[in-house]
């Protein structure tokens, strides 16, 4: 098994593989943090002999930014671990430098692989694939209503302090658009329901449909 730390911010991914860790060797390759950046990070590793079945990739899961790259990681075949900063800030530094971080506020890359050797971390796996849509579909619709939310409110205060009649027309024209597209997301969330209508997550469901 190779293991690869993946260190994580919003564009992109600090990556090392360890490719020898008893002489200390190892690659490092920056990518971008999307989906063709993983899957340069994948046709990488397996240029250096370390095909996707093979790796064991560990990110760091403080951040929002993890959530495509482990996904997409998983869904390449890697298997995948996100872990605790506390967890493993220490591994990969010299035992002189134990207690400081080579890179302020997060582990870097080689920590991050060298605690999966040591750890052996448990796996990540991801919800399904139709749970992830109906999240990205659920997560749309209540954006849209918090959205519709404050042009109400804006529209109240248009009224009660005499705005003029364009803002008026404007402010109604946005809340006609937010009402067709809740719909139309509301509608999308009972078809995805009615076509996956797993048993397990039954009650999930209900409250997603039911915009809670």
């Amino acid at each position: 098994m190779f293991y690869l730390g993946v260190d994580v911010s919003q564009t992109k991914l600090t990556c090392t593989l360890l490719l020898d860790p008893k002489l200390d060797k190892h690659k490092s390759k920056v990518v971008a943090n999307s989906l063709d950046g993983v899957y340069v990070l994948v046709l990488w590793c397996g240029k250096l002999g370390a095909s996707a079945d093979h790796v064991h990739a560990v990110l760091d899961g403080r951040s929002p930014y993890h959530h495509l790259p482990a996904t997409t990681l998983t869904d390449c075949g890697v298997t995948v671990s996100i872990v605790d900063f506390a967890d493993v800030q220490e591994f990969g530094l010299p035992p002189a430098k134990q207690g400081k971080q080579s890179k302020p506020g997060t582990p870097d890359a080689l920590a991050l692989a060298n605690y999966a050797l040591a750890a052996q971390p448990a796996t990540w796996h991801p919800p399904p694939a139709h749970v992830r849509e109906l999240d990205a579909l659920t997560a749309q619709r209540d954006a849209l209503m918090k959205d519709r939310l404050c042009s109400q409110n804006r529209q109240k205060v248009a009224e009660a302090s005499g705005a003029p009649v364009l803002v008026e027309k404007s402010i109604i024209k946005a809340l006609t658009f937010y009402d067709a597209e809740i719909a139309r997301l509301e509608r999308a969330i009972k078809d995805h329901i009615y076509h996956h209508p797993d048993p397990p997550q039954r009650a999930d469901y209900s409250d997603h449909a039911g915009g809670t």
